[in-house]
């Protein structure tokens, strides 16, 4: 079943080199679900205009890189359990803070969390996304 994942340009490098994409600590303190296990955030569908935008601005700025890619990952059920529970889904609400503002709610779409690592062969480059010389 294909999902969808945004990281920086450098760790979409380093998952190539290392030939699988890690679970890693889910420490976003929006997630409505499980922090405490490492796991990798998709997305169910494909982000589109202004989730799409947002989410990559807040990749950008969370990952103090200027470079984004958007890959599509080719997953197994068998990976969305943990110790044998069902999907965990998250109502993730995705916000940009500027100084003291309430923030800019750029999507509420509904993530899941994958807890296999998962092969090269099950990744596809979707696009690459620059932002000039910022957020160096």
């Amino acid at each position: 079943m294909k999902y969808y994942h945004f990281t920086s340009e450098s760790n979409y490098k380093e998952i190539l080199k290392d030939g699988y994409m890690y679970p890693y600590k889910l420490d976003h303190d929006k997630l409505k679900c499980i922090t405490d296990r490492n796991g990798i955030f998709v997305w169910k569908n494909k982000l589109l205009d202004e989730s799409k935008v947002g989410t990559i601005i807040f990749q950008m700025g969370s990952k103090k890189t200027n470079e984004v890619v958007e890959l599509e990952l080719d997953l197994d059920d068998d990976g969305f359990k943990f110790n044998g529970e069902d999907t965990v889904s998250c109502s993730h609400t995705g916000d940009i803070h500027i100084g003291t503002d309430s923030g800019y709610q750029y999507h509420v779409e509904q993530a899941t969390i994958y807890f296999k690592k998962i092969p090269v062969k099950n990744i596809k480059l979707i696009e690459r996304y620059k932002l000039g010389d910022g957020f160096k």
